[in-house]
């Protein structure tokens, strides 16, 4: 792991620590297959990824670059690189990057990152600030960007830049809306080891940098007139904020005039629902987000912003909860007293176990918002689920949402992927790429039918459990030749029943058996191993699943 990238995962996870000895190996949920997209690559911790209309693949990495992928391969020198105007100290460095809904005529790229402010590269800058900035790909080569097409829409410098200090939760993601506005996320940049009602970031606001009114820590992410703990809505041409936004105060260079929402911790990725706002951008519905909020101590949010103007909490409260380490301060520019009226995440998931209060129970310490998957290559059941990961726990789950975009349940994709970052969907294939920040990878998850296909003359075939261990119950893939009886029983290792349904004739094809880790009592069984037996026709076939609490 690169010192940068072990960084970044430390103050990532606030108090969690990350193991630097041997990392999970990837595994796909039965009938995917995980595996690294760009064999023989290195890119130093992949962060965004990106996919052009002629085919490559545009992955940016951290210290400050873009290399672009080509037919698996990847290209010997970078299309953008700017080490030394980076800051990658802790988690901060090149973050967000888009294309243009008009790439294919205007070629336009937007990258969001940190800026070091001295520009020596040294990245030992604990205090700096966040620039959005806009180039075009060269004419006369794909593969390069344009230098002197460089325009600074956010950040020329400390007074309308994102100032950081803790080097974490500074900038996030950049995502285009329907109506062709782009919408930007951006952390507090509160201290992350402590509560934070400002004046403790010592020369952050000094006179040169940063406004003095901006230094209310944590605050920031409530404060209209402070960039920083938002999701802003600009005019991609001038950077400028647009009068169909909630806090329009008629200046198009206003930080009110560009928040689409606030009350944010760090939105470090979220999405737009496919189908969804107008492409008139004076209509004011560029789309429903879902906005991955990562937590401090306690939760994780998944947030949904149906509309503009939202309040999603941040400081006052976290994972729909009440903050008190907050709401007990009293600072003289209001605090908490002056928030509301508040919305609560429609998913809140615990760092210290999975939520039984909830609508999809689930442990989280890191969360990754991703993307709609609405490509034909997964099978039917995985289509338009709304894919997303952790960071820490390395998992990644598909949900089915509601109406109201509340997750209702989720199955589990692929695990062991060593810090998801970031999601994209290849359009020419529909197979999903998933940015791996930890251990430098840059990986797909693909269908693969044949996995779990019966083989010619054979009744049967079974896939392992999925997922085993098996925190909460587990499952297998069953694939008939033909219709059959089929009985399904779980026993523990001496061979005695711990739970069965009787069996009943199932038609040719594929089906899940599902146990849900409980006896036939309906009680919570025991950790320890056990045996799936799954009877066909009188014969049987076992899977060993390890349960763990």
């Amino acid at each position: 792991m690169r010192p940068f990238a072990l960084a970044f995962a430390l103050l990532a996870l606030s108090a969690l620590s990350v193991a630097t000895g041997a990392l999970a190996a990837p595994v796909a949920a039965p009938g995917f297959v995980v595996e690294n997209a760009i064999p023989g690559s290195h890119i130093e911790a992949p962060v965004a990824l990106a996919f052009t209309p002629d085919g490559a693949l545009l992955v940016a990495d951290v210290p400050g670059r873009i290399w672009v992928i080509r037919n698996g391969a990847q290209k010997s020198v970078p299309m953008w690189a700017r080490e030394s105007e980076v800051e990658i100290n802790g988690d901060c460095g090149l973050l967000g990057m888009a294309l243009d809904p008009a790439f294919a005529s205007n070629r336009r790229i937007y990258l969001l990152y940190a800026v070091d402010p001295d520009s020596n590269g040294a990245d030992d800058d604990t205090l700096h600030f966040g620039r959005l900035v806009r180039y075009e790909v060269s004419a006369a080569d794909p593969d390069r960007i344009d230098e002197s097409t460089r325009t600074v829409l956010l950040g020329t410098g400390w007074a309308d830049g994102v100032p950081n200090h803790s080097g974490t939760h500074s900038v996030g993601a950049l995502r285009f809306a329907a109506d062709g506005t782009l919408l930007v996320s951006m952390g507090e940049g509160a201290r992350y080891d402590m509560v934070d009602p400002g004046g403790l970031s010592a020369g952050l606001f000094e006179p040169g940098r940063a406004p003095l009114a901006w230094d209310r820590g944590a605050f920031r992410a409530q404060d209209l007139d402070v960039p920083g703990g938002k999701i802003l809505r600009i005019d991609p041409v001038t950077g400028h904020g647009l009068p169909s936004n909630p806090f329009w105060n008629g200046d198009p260079a206003a930080v009110r005039s560009k928040v689409w929402a606030y009350g944010l911790r760090n939105p470090f990725r979220f999405s737009v629902r496919p189908g969804t706002g107008a492409a008139d951008p004076s209509a004011g519905r560029p789309g429903v987000l879902f906005i991955g909020d990562v937590g401090w101590n306690l939760w994780e949010e998944l947030n949904v912003a149906t509309t503009g103007g939202l309040d999603f909490g941040w400081p006052c409260r976290e994972g729909g909860r009440e903050n008190l380490p907050y709401t007990a301060l009293t600072p003289p520019f209001g605090g908490c007293s002056s928030a509301g009226p508040l919305t609560d995440p429609v998913l809140a998931l615990s760092h210290q176990s999975a939520d039984s209060t909830a609508f999809v129970r689930l442990r989280s310490n890191s969360i990754t918002s991703g993307l709609f998957y609405e490509a034909q290559q997964f099978p039917e059941p995985w289509r338009g689920r709304f894919v997303f990961g952790d960071f820490y726990r390395g998992w990644v789950h598909a949900a089915r949402c509601d109406a109201q975009g509340r997750p209702t349940t989720t199955d589990l994709l692929a695990t062991g992927m060593n810090g998801p970052v970031d999601f994209a969907v290849e359009p020419s294939t529909g197979w999903l790429y998933v940015a791996c920040i930890i251990d430098d990878r840059v990986r797909r998850i693909r269908w693969s039918p044949t996995a779990d296909v019966a083989p010619d003359g054979d009744a049967l075939a079974l896939s392992a459990p999925w997922p085993n261990p098996a925190p909460d119950g587990t499952s297998v893939l069953l694939t008939l030749a033909r219709p059959a009886n089929v009985s399904f029983a779980v026993t523990d290792l001496a061979g005695r029943l711990v739970w069965s349904e009787p069996g009943r004739s199932r038609s040719a094809g594929a089906t899940r058996l599902a146990w849900n880790g409980r006896d036939e009592a309906g009680a919570r069984v025991t950790p320890g191993l056990y045996f799936l037996r799954v009877t066909v026709d009188g014969r049987t076939s076992a899977r060993r699943v390890s349960v763990l609490w």
